[in-house]
């Protein structure tokens, strides 16, 4: 049995999976399985995948007949893991060799915590933008250790491909199906209200930015799934929220509407935020007031 096991969904990325593969594989903490879950790719993906199962035993692989959604294969993946650790990385991205071993180090002395590193952002074709995940992700000036459920309400950015999770914390909960662009944002604010996060400065993974990304899909699908994960928020986490998490929920009820081109529930949603957090929010009411006034004749005239 495998310490860790490595989840990797694959749809359509016969161009970058050998690379994540591979990097998978020189891992310097080598105990380890690989679970790859095809998901009905129409390239060269599922014969990429059979060429590496023949060389290496670690990897475990099924391969879809539909399409099923990132989420759905990742669930799958759990329910095939044996590891006692779990680890996720996209078929397009890259680890550096150390990563694991630098995690589990750090896993061995904390106990249960999640694990999760900083990333160099590279492009569609491997060179790296002199970006890390953490500026990429505007998260300079957040907390990146400890706490983080509250920081978490204004938006994701621990890097789900670097976490590094105990597989317990998976036995009664998965993955979000209904959002499953946004399935890895609401399993990490599930997983703060659990234990502290770690955080490793040094960058162990490539994350690759380009227009096929999962996470770049368009605005209405993300509008939506912005509603979905506030509205989520709100009810499962209803004590635990202070003024200041509600505040970033809003804000994020606000985002998904103006992404939907709702404009005036966009509006009012940014007015509910500014009630509960003014100090915060009140630099972006100049930015809310020309969108709204430009997209809402009605407000033009009332003002």
């Amino acid at each position: 049995m495998a310490t860790v096991s490595v989840i990797m969904p694959s749809y359509n990325y016969e161009r970058y999976i050998s690379e994540a593969i591979e990097s998978i594989l020189a891992q310097t903490f080598s105990d380890l399985e690989l679970i790859i879950i095809d998901d009905c790719s129409t390239d060269g993906s599922q014969d990429v995948i059979k060429q590496y199962m023949e060389k290496d035993a670690r990897i475990k692989a099924r391969f879809h007949d539909r399409n099923m959604g990132i989420a759905f294969s990742e669930n799958e993946a759990l329910d095939m893991a044996n590891g006692d650790y779990i680890a996720f990385i996209s078929s397009d991205d890259n680890w550096l060799p150390n990563k694991l071993e630098r995690q589990m180090e750090v896993m061995l002395h904390e106990g249960d915590v999640v694990v999760y590193t900083e990333a160099l952002i590279i492009d569609g074709d491997g060179h790296q933008t002199g970006l890390t995940c953490t500026e990429y992700c505007s998260a300079v000036d957040k907390a990146k250790s400890g706490a983080l459920f509250k920081e978490l309400m204004y938006g994701n950015y621990p890097n789900w491909n670097s976490l590094l999770v105990r597989r317990e914390h998976f036995e009664s909960t998965r993955l979000d199906e209904s959002a499953p662009n946004a399935s890895d944002y609401i399993m990490t604010v599930e997983l703060s209200t659990r234990c502290p996060f770690v955080f490793i400065e040094e960058p162990l993974l490539q994350y690759r930015v380009h227009s096929r990304n999962t996470s770049r899909t368009n605005r209405l699908i993300m509008g939506r799934e912005d509603v979905y994960v506030s509205r989520l928020f709100l009810s499962k986490y209803r004590y635990r929220l202070n003024r200041w998490a509600k505040a970033g929920i809003y804000t994020g009820m606000s985002r998904g509407h103006y992404r939907m081109n709702k404009l005036p529930l966009a509006f009012v949603y940014y007015l509910r935020a500014l009630a509960y957090r003014p100090y915060i929010i009140v630099p972006h009411m100049k930015y809310w007031l020309s969108a709204w006034l430009g997209h809402c004749p009605r407000a033009r005239a009332f003002l």
